[in-house]
């Protein structure tokens, strides 16, 4: 049986919809030439979950679709996915005050942090193996990805000091920067993360 209906995952909601468009209007999706700027920043107020401290924030997460190519055999279903990392516009907000370059660039990286993400969880799921149950498996994949994500983007703000420690702040900006041009395994990654 071949299918040829592309379904949307989103990570926030746990079911699977027909995918109608795999960009939202109030998305950015990553480009390399394309960097954010604060008018992509769009939410009015600063979310109730964060602190006084915190003058700004960039929602983004990896969205994926996939197609069942192939379910003709029980324990062996082929698979196509596509992934990209987005920046959710109407939930990413800045305090007008902090509007700085040195703060958008600090943004840009958890973007770009994204995005290796986003390549990773591409390669996790060509690699994958599935079967009728192709559903959980995915998931499982989705979360441990997600999971070295958010690590990785605590670490970043934790030691960059969001962005008013310089020194480190340039050295997450070459470590990533190599991240997305050599998209090195997650195994490495994870292993040799800046100090």
């Amino acid at each position: 049986m071949t299918t040829t209906n592309w379904k949307n995952i989103c990570l926030s909601v746990p079911i699977f919809l027909l995918m109608v468009s795999f960009q939202q209007d109030t998305e950015k999706t990553w480009q390399k030439d394309a960097p954010l700027t604060w008018t992509d920043f769009q939410a009015s107020e600063k979310p109730s979950k964060f602190d006084a401290k915190t003058v700004s924030n960039t929602r983004c997460r990896e969205r994926f679709a996939y197609r069942l190519v192939d379910t003709s055999k029980i324990d062996s279903y082929v698979i196509e996915f596509k992934v990209k990392s987005v920046m959710d516009r109407s939930g990413s907000w800045v305090d007008p005050a902090y509007k700085t370059q040195a703060l958008l660039e600090h943004e840009q990286l958890h973007f770009d942090i994204t995005e290796y993400f986003a390549r990773q969880m591409l390669k996790e799921f060509q690699k994958g193996s599935y079967t009728r149950k192709f559903r959980n498996e995915i998931d499982d994949i989705k979360k441990r990805i997600i999971a070295n994500r958010n690590t990785v983007q605590m670490l970043y703000d934790q030691q960059t000091n969001h962005s008013l420690n310089g020194n480190v702040q340039s050295k997450w900006n070459k470590y990533v920067k190599v991240l997305l041009e050599n998209n090195p395994a997650l195994d490495s990654t994870m292993t040799h993360l800046p100090q």
